[in-house]
């Protein structure tokens, strides 16, 4: 008998053969080749939907697909947008297909048939097909994500609270951040030779955002690090970890609903829940009323409760609706500030004309 033995390599296991023990190849090796192959076959499949189907394609890889490479990203994404964008058209005039890893995508690259899309025949086009787990992620299954009846009926008890009328109600609190703006302006501008004005303009769409989606003062200026920036930027600011989740979540919804994959990391979704809970149950117990979106969204709660229809708006779908309203304006809008700022400077003229446009615009249409 052998007294020791050598540990076994991977893919390789022991077998008795009279009195002595000796290693050999066997069918481990055998079972991952044949995994392997047959999860290739898989992919080819799912990768030829399009060809299949005599569409157009820009050519995928595994496993990304049409996508840039995650882990070694040399464009940012408006730039691979136009990137794709230019190589589909030059492959059709109306559409071409693309694979977002494994999932089939069609670019629309006809004005006409994107209006069909839009409009005519938009009834068999309301889905995004983005990932929503409800019920252990209820942040995620905002107006923007969701798809089917659900979207319908979410969509017919909102569309009431986006009237021009109610939306303006809004405005002053725009121009009361706008007032704090001003004054850092002039209180910083003359003392410091450079400012970071991304930075400003951030602080500036987080006072509004924070007071219209959930009657908060955020005080941006005052506390630069306050709960609402630092949580809206760790949702916005993925490492590569998250952005395979969210890849794979994309791909593989029912797996990922299955396991309780998230889209919402589980310390935002706290931060933001209980900020909506505790203001409603605030403003219920004072009786305070304010002109913002959350106070919308309370009075259809309220209007429901009383018709005896409670689960018609539940907490957390009102939360969603605010959260997805604060993402929409707390970064998006600083971003096209501090660019519209770069370009006045490039152009030398945002002294005179620009201003002059600007403040007669505002002039003639919003606050009028």
């Amino acid at each position: 008998m052998l007294q020791s033995l050598t540990p076994a390599v991977s893919g390789q296991y022991l077998t008795k053969n009279g009195d002595h023990l000796r290693v050999t190849d066997g069918g481990f090796n055998r079972g991952l080749r044949c995994a392997c192959s047959c999860n290739l076959r898989i992919l080819q499949v799912v990768l030829s939907v399009l060809e299949n189907r005599n569409v157009p394609f820009l050519e995928p890889t595994i496993p990304f697909g049409s996508l840039e490479n995650a882990f070694n990203k040399k464009l940012s994404d408006s730039e691979w947008t136009v990137k794709i964008y230019t190589e589909a058209k030059s492959k059709s005039s109306k559409y071409c297909g693309m694979y977002l890893m494994t999932t089939p995508n069609l670019i629309i690259l006809d004005m006409e048939l994107l209006k069909k899309v839009l409009t005519k025949d938009f009834m068999h086009f309301t889905d995004r097909g983005i990932y929503v787990n409800e019920k252990d992620d209820p942040l995620s299954a905002h107006l923007f994500n969701i798809g089917g009846n659900k979207w319908k009926t979410l969509r017919a008890k909102l569309s009431p609270t986006f009237t021009s009328g109610k939306l303006k109600a809004m405005f002053q609190t725009l121009i009361d951040a706008g007032v704090i703006l001003e004054n850092h302006f002039l209180e910083n501008v003359v003392t410091k030779d450079a400012i970071d004005i991304k930075d400003v303009l951030a602080r500036f769409t987080t006072d509004i955002i924070g007071s219209c989606a959930f009657g908060i003062e955020c005080n941006s200026f005052k506390e630069p690090d306050s709960p609402f920036r630092k949580y809206g930027k760790r949702y916005l600011e993925l490492n590569k970890l998250e952005l395979v989740q969210h890849a794979f979540n994309q791909n593989f919804k029912a797996v990922a609903r299955a396991l309780g994959s998230r889209v919402v990391n589980a310390d935002v979704s706290k931060f933001f829940m209980k900020v909506v809970e505790d203001v409603v149950a605030y403003r219920k117990e004072n009786q305070i009323v304010r002109k913002d979106f959350l106070q919308l969204l309370i009075d259809m709660k309220s209007r429901y409760e009383e018709d005896g229809l409670g689960d018609q708006l539940t907490m957390d779908e009102l939360a969603a609706q605010c959260f997805v309203f604060f993402l929409g304006g707390f970064e998006t809008s600083s971003t096209t500030m501090t660019l519209l700022c770069l370009n006045f400077r490039l152009t030398r003229i945002y002294k005179i004309k620009p201003e002059r446009r600007l403040r007669q615009y505002l002039q003639n249409t919003i606050i009028r």
